[in-house]
């Protein structure tokens, strides 16, 4: 997360909690890029073309994800698309992704 954005560290962290609520029963890989399509689909129409003008076909949504040594900090570097869709999220839940308020 970039340090001049403190207040979306557990914000992104209840974001992958949902996102990982979705996917963790998938049976095979084919069933977790489904419920992943699923979960994105949702919340598309929170989507702005700001945040990602031009969404590749396929993508992941984070870049690196990292447990770190002392096992209580994940740190994680969302994609392009996968931070327009972040901040879809937070849209849909009323917060204002540019001033962390609805």
């Amino acid at each position: 997360m970039p340090a001049a954005e403190p207040w979306l560290s557990p914000l992104a962290c209840q974001f992958m909690a949902d996102l990982l609520e979705r996917t963790i029963d998938s049976g095979d890989d084919a069933e977790h890029q489904r419920a992943v399509q699923a979960f994105l689909d949702e919340l598309r129409p929170w989507l702005h073309r700001v945040d990602c003008p031009a969404p590749r076909a396929t993508f992941t949504v984070f870049s690196e994800m990292a447990l770190e040594p002392d096992r209580d900090t994940v740190s994680a570097v969302f994609t392009p698309e996968g931070l327009a869709f972040f901040r879809a999220w937070l849209r849909r839940r009323g917060l204002d992704p540019v001033m962390s308020q609805s």
